[in-house]
Order: structure tokens, then sequence, then C-alpha cells
């Protein structure tokens, strides 16, 4: 009973300073510093005082989170009625948000969290298990923690634009590879583009001509997002035409022009040379005629091809012809072929042959001889005969699209032979006793060399080839002279 009335004496003494009201019975345990007061039950009102429950508790300043969709929610308690300026609140977070986000406190309304004076917060700065201090400061809730730095994505950088591109050409893209995060393409305007590979951040593009297109390249995670955009358009150069490319005895090159997508080629071999006869000209055999060959293929502008063209000399391939002597006259030389070369200058790089006329077989006037084969296709033409007897001095066969053709050999004395056709090369004449034989075509496969014998036999004529084209077609015995090449766009 004393120490109830000595508190009261205390709090009488004191309400001269302020007031305090007790509406049930308290106690006052302990002695000296141990001394403490129990019994306070905790507040439920703002305007009461506290008690040290509650504030170890904390249920007036923390509370865990729920809500979603970077929307924070937490209960207080007691509850507050109304938000005030300077109120500090702490809060356990239930989710890692990619964005701006919110708290609403005992459902008196959602207010946005700012960070560093006023700025939202970023994505992944608050995460999931984190502990979040804001205070109210009559707007918004000031975050006086820390922000968490996260695995934010990697800024989205799309590369330079492209402008005025030749038409159809393929853009390649130039995004930054994202070291957080995952990167996509997206064309947000422009008709008719199509992205390759949209997770690729060099992915091909291809457009129509005189639009422009817009691409966006965005990299995300679960803390956010970053773009960028990049400009792309193509430009329409596209004339129809054609190049005609004439023997010159050197390789040559065709430049794709700007804007072609797709040539039609037309070979022409050279005409095999007319073998020599001595005695009365007019009655020399001339040699064949060169092979057509014909195809389509695809190309990009500024693409290099390598043009060869067969002459009558022999130039690609021509097969030389028995030499002669004497009064017989030499036998004609093959004709060289004409090709179109791509992604390199060798033989395996042909993509389409047109064959070359075998050579004429040399004689004199009062015997036969034998004409050239014809360049083209996988046959050639098989030479004339000598003294009445086609035994004698048959001609060569023609090169086919696996071997050369086979040289023909005289069989009424000791064998003399041409020799055989190659890859790419004709076959040469063959000389013996002043009597020649004519040289074979070249081809894709060279015709055989001719056999000689009074009158000399007539080269074979060389194969041709559309392998490395699509649509192709090829004719023997069209082209007489020098060979010739048409690429037409």
């Amino acid at each position: 009973m004393r120490i109830l009335f000595s508190l009261a004496l205390c709090v009488f003494f004191i309400s001269g300073y302020s007031q305090m009201q007790i509406d049930h019975a308290i106690q006052l345990t302990g002695a000296g510093v141990n001394a403490k007061i129990s019994g306070i039950q905790n507040v439920t009102n703002t305007n009461d005082a506290t008690s040290v429950g509650s504030l170890q508790s904390g249920g007036f300043v923390y509370s865990d989170a729920t809500g979603s969709n970077n929307n924070f929610q937490i209960d207080i308690n007691p509850a507050i009625s109304a938000y005030q300026k300077g109120m500090l609140f702490s809060f356990k977070s239930n989710q890692t948000i990619n964005g701006p986000c919110t708290l609403n406190i005992n459902a008196l309304g959602a207010v946005p969290i700012k960070k560093y004076v006023n700025q939202d917060v970023g994505g992944c700065e608050i995460q999931v298990g984190q502990i979040v201090t804001v205070v109210f400061d009559s707007v918004n809730f000031q975050m006086i923690s820390f922000p968490s730095l996260g695995s934010i994505p990697s800024a989205a950088n799309a590369g330079p634009d492209q402008l005025n591109v030749p038409q159809n050409t393929t853009i390649t893209l130039a995004a930054n590879s994202p070291t957080n995060g995952t990167g996509t393409w997206s064309i947000v305007s422009g008709a008719g583009g199509n992205i390759t590979n949209p997770s690729s951040p060099t992915s091909t593009f291809t457009g129509q001509d005189s639009v422009l297109y817009t691409l966006v390249w965005t990299i995300s995670n679960s803390c956010g997002t970053s773009t960028d955009t990049v400009n792309l358009s193509y430009v329409a150069c596209y004339v129809p035409g054609n190049q005609t490319f004439s023997y010159t005895g050197s390789q040559q090159t065709f430049t794709v022009p700007c804007g072609a997508s797709s040539i039609t080629i037309t070979a022409y071999g050279a005409q095999g040379a007319t073998g020599a006869n001595t005695g009365d000209p007019s009655l020399a055999k001339t040699g064949g005629l060169g092979g057509q060959s014909t195809g389509m293929l695809a190309v990009t502008q500024g693409q290099n091809l390598y043009v060869l063209v067969g002459g009558q000399n022999g130039y690609n391939g021509g097969g030389v012809g028995g030499s002669g002597g004497g009064s017989w006259g030499a036998g004609g030389i093959g004709g060289g072929a004409s090709d179109v070369r791509m992604g390199g200058t060798g033989l395996g790089n042909r993509i389409i042959v047109a064959g070359g006329g075998g050579g004429g077989g040399g004689q004199e006037s009062n015997y036969y001889s034998g004409a050239g084969g014809t360049g083209g296709g996988t046959t050639g033409g098989q030479g004339d005969r000598s003294q009445g007897n086609p035994t004698y001095c048959p001609g060569a066969s023609g090169g086919t699209q696996s071997a050369g053709g086979a040289a023909s050999c005289w069989n009424g004395g000791s064998g003399v032979c041409g020799t055989d056709g190659s890859l790419g090369q004709g076959g040469t004449g063959a000389n013996w006793n002043s009597f020649s034989g004519g040289g074979g075509g070249g081809g894709y496969y060279g015709g055989g060399g001719s056999s000689n014998w009074a009158g000399g036999g007539g080269g074979g004529g060389g194969s041709g080839y559309t392998g490395g084209v699509t649509n192709g077609s090829m004719q023997n015995g069209v082209q007489s002279g020098n060979g010739q090449v048409v690429i037409t766009w």
C-alpha cells in the first residue's frame, strides 16, 4: 500500500508539467536499478503512450509485406488511421521488383516508394527477403535503406543505322551481346521485313525496297528491361541488262550489278581450227562447231564471277593438231571451251561449260581427212576417212561428263595414235610421216586427238557441263569462230 501511495504522490508532483491517467492497477517490482513498472497493457490508440512490449515487438513500425506486381502491402499493429509526415516504417519484401513500386499501409492507399530524393526505384533494387525502411514525406515514401544492386539487365545497344542499302542485300545487325539478361529483336515499323534469328544480336535481316524499318533490341531479365532502336532501309537500284564477253585470250571478270539476284548464263565454245590442205585449200576440212550451254544462277550484288572465252587458237583447253610436214597439211587445233567460274579460278570452280569443237584433220589434196567433232553435250563428232577407207584414220571420240574423249589410232600401219582428252583439256592430234590429225576440243572433259595417215582424222569435241547452275541445257555444234559468253540479269 505504501508503494502505491508513493507512486501516487510522484504522479501528483509531476502533474504540474504533464498529466498521466492510470485506469487500472499497476505494480512496481524490484528495487534500485532493477526496479520496473509492470501491468501496463499494449495501447490501441495512436494518442496513447506506448509500452515496452510494443516497442520490442516492432508492431508500430515493422511488418512482413504481402502484395504482388511491384505493389507492397503491410499491416501495422496497432493500425494507423492516416499517413502523417515523418512516419517511419520498415518491412520485409516478399518479391523482387522489376520497376517502380508502391507501399500500402493498413489499406490507406498505395503511395509510391522513391529513392535518392524522388527517383523511381528500379528493377531488382528491392529483392525478396530484403528489409526496406521508408519515411513518409507527405507525398511519397522516401527509401532510406540502401537499394539492392541486383542483376539488372545489360544496357541495350542496337548498333548503327544502316540506310539506303542496295536492294536484295542481306543486312547483318550489330547489337551488343548481353552480359545480364537475354536479347530479342522485333520490328516496330515497316512491312515485309524478316529477322532470321530474333535472339541473335548479329542476326541477318532482309526487307523491301523504299521501306524504312525500325527494329528494337530488347534485353530483359527478372529485374527489368533495356531497349534501343536501329533504323534500316533499302534503295532500289536494279536495272535489267546483259553483258557479252568475247574472246580476249585471258580471264575476264563479271561483277553482279546492284540489285541483281539471279542471272542467266549462255556460253558458246569455240569452233575447232580447219585442218590444212596443201594441194587444194578448198578441200580443207573445217573444225567442228562449238557447243552451247545455258543455265541460271542465284547471285548477290557485288559478287565476282570469272569468265574464260574459248578461242579457235585453242585458248582454254583446245588440243594441238598434228604439225604436218613436207607436202602434207597440219591438223587443226581444237577449239577452246568457254566457261564461268565461281569462288575461284581453278577447273573445280567451273559452274557451266560450253565445249569447243575438234580440229579438222590435215591432208594433201588427193586424200580425204576428217572434219572436227562438234563441241557440247556429251559426245563429239567422228572424223572422216582416208583413201575411201574409214578404218584408216577414224576420228577421235568426244568428251563425256565423266571422262576425256578417246584418241583414235591409224589402223593401217604402225598404230600411231593421238592422245586422249582429259579434264578441261583436249587431246593432241597424232603426227607421223607428215600426216597429221586434228586436236581435240576443250570442254568439261576434252575431246580426243585424232590419228593420221595420208589424211588425218578430225579431233573429238569437248563436252559441256551445267552442273553448277539450274535449268541447265546443252546443244551441240552451234558456234562458229571464237567462243562467247552472254550474261543476262
